[in-house]
């Protein structure tokens, strides 16, 4: 009996893990932040400036996403030149876009990112690359009370780099339920199989 009953714990989890493998996140557990207005400067030195978010991590987190309105003050800049480097406890984790020294390419890298207007990375992501997928670069990665930040700055060195400015812009973080909530699902399995016995 008692084997049995551990097998049947066993087996509700499993299906949970594979209910949640599907999906690979809950959007109900998504965490949107408001970052608002920033402005990034370039030069032939580097970014002038950079504007950074901070989060500390809750250890379930699996990726994000990241939205916002781009205008520039020069034509030759792109949206796809704002750099994001993600630090974990102040390490460098990744990073992503940039023209100068290039890091993992935004949804919507290269030049026909080079018009002012909507841009999305992640899920909503925009062309060229976007595939309605979370950004899964925080998956396995962190643990609870690790500090993440995510630090955008101007990712093209050069003289003609104008000001790249992103308003409305919001950072939406994604996450799977923790493992405790993965264990009740399959306490509370059990108790129903208990029941149905009974």
């Amino acid at each position: 009996m008692v084997k049995t009953l551990m097998v049947s714990a066993a087996a509700v989890t499993c299906l949970g893990a594979a209910a949640l493998a599907a999906n690979e996140w809950n959007p109900a557990l998504d965490k949107p932040f408001q970052l608002g207005t920033f402005q990034l400067t370039g030069g032939t030195a580097g970014p002038a400036n950079f504007f950074s978010f901070f989060y500390t991590a809750q250890g379930n987190e699996v990726g994000f996403s990241f939205s916002g309105i781009y205008s520039e003050s020069s034509a030759g800049s792109w949206a796809s030149d704002t750099r994001l480097e993600i630090f974990r406890n102040g390490n460098l984790h990744h990073m992503i876009g940039g023209f100068s020294n290039p890091g993992a390419p935004w949804d919507f890298q290269g030049g026909g990112s080079d018009l002012p207007g909507a841009y999305a990375h992640g899920v909503g992501g925009s062309a060229p690359n976007g595939n309605n997928q979370p950004d899964w670069s925080l998956k396995g990665a962190g643990t609870t009370g690790d500090v993440w930040e995510f630090r955008f700055s101007n990712g093209w060195n050069s003289a003609s780099a104008g000001t790249l400015t992103w308003t409305e812009a919001m950072l939406t973080i994604h996450k799977v339920p923790a493992p405790g909530a993965l264990a009740l699902i399959g306490l509370a399995g059990l108790a129903g199989g208990r029941r149905r016995r009974a």
